[in-house]
Parts: C-alpha cells; structure tokens; sequence
C-alpha cells in the first residue's frame, strides 16, 4: 500500500499536483514498512519449531502474539507410526508371554483387517483386582489408517510347546 502511494505522489509531482515534502514523507512510509516486514518476517522465523517426531497435531495450547515461558507444553503430537497398543494380558498365561512375540491386532474401525505387531514392553506390575498387567505392542501403520483411541482385539501367538506335568509326588 505504501509503494502504491508512493507511485501515485510521484505521478501527481510530474504533475505539479504535489509537493516534494509529500513524496519523501511516502518514500519514508515506503522504507517503514519495508523494515517492518522484515522484523515480521524474522519473527515468523523465530516462531517456527519442527517437532522430532512425524505425527498429528491433537491440541495446540498456544495462539498468535501470545507470550510463554520456558518448558510450556505447545502442543501434544500423537505419532501414528509405528502405533502402540495396550492390551491387559491375563495373569494366568504370563508364562507364555516375551519380548519379540509376534500378536495379531483386529480394531473395531477395520474388523475385516488383522494387523500384526510385536510385544514391546510388559508391565512389571499385574493388577491385583482384575488379574491383568498391561502389554505395549508396537503396530507398523505406514499409511496412519488406525488413529489413537481405536478399540479393538488382541491374539498373542504363542511359541511355547504343550509340555507334559510331572507330579511332585513322581
């Protein structure tokens, strides 16, 4: 908008219908907010944070202009791949469980799909109430079709070969 008024003065001074005084004061105005874009932009520069992740925005608790302090939480990212699931696994069948174990993941949102994943981590601490510890899987989802809060169906395989008992008393 400066520039254009700049343009126009200059036209109206060929003219004789301006005076130099008003072409410096829109060659200042030009200059101004010249400066100011530049300031703006390295502004927006300054402002600009990559996340170390590849992910989905799902709340952003900042808005333009606002001013924050040091370890303020931006915004919260959910990294759809790999996806982890929990699952709570019986306590009954812990013996079967590891590491690297191969489970097959139905969800609800694609109940004609099986997804297979791998046990990542396993809970140190079985609940007491309802016989269960919870069981991270790590889900490969290269295209993020399964989104966080999908519920859904675990089958842990099992490796372990049918064993036979002997009695103490043997």
């Amino acid at each position: 908008q400066a520039a254009s008024e700049l343009a126009a003065f200059v036209k109206l001074q060929q003219q004789k219908a301006a005076t130099s005084m008003q072409v410096k004061e829109a060659e200042v105005a030009v200059e101004t907010a010249e400066l100011e874009l530049a300031l703006a932009q390295r502004d927006r520069q300054l402002c600009e944070i990559a996340s170390p992740i590849d992910g989905v925005v799902d709340q952003l608790d900042v808005v333009p202009q606002m001013r924050i302090g040091g370890g303020a939480v931006l915004a919260v990212v959910h990294q759809l791949d790999p996806i982890y699931v929990q699952m709570d696994y019986p306590m009954e069948r812990l013996d079967s469980l590891e590491l690297g174990q191969q489970a097959e993941v139905t969800l609800d949102a694609f109940a004609q799909e099986t997804f297979t994943g791998k046990v990542v981590r396993i809970a140190p601490v079985v609940s007491t109430k309802t016989r269960v510890l919870p069981v991270t899987l790590e889900v490969p989802n290269p295209d993020n079709r399964i989104r966080a809060g999908i519920s859904g169906f675990v089958r842990v395989k099992s490796e372990k070969a049918a064993t036979k008992t002997i009695p103490s008393v043997a």
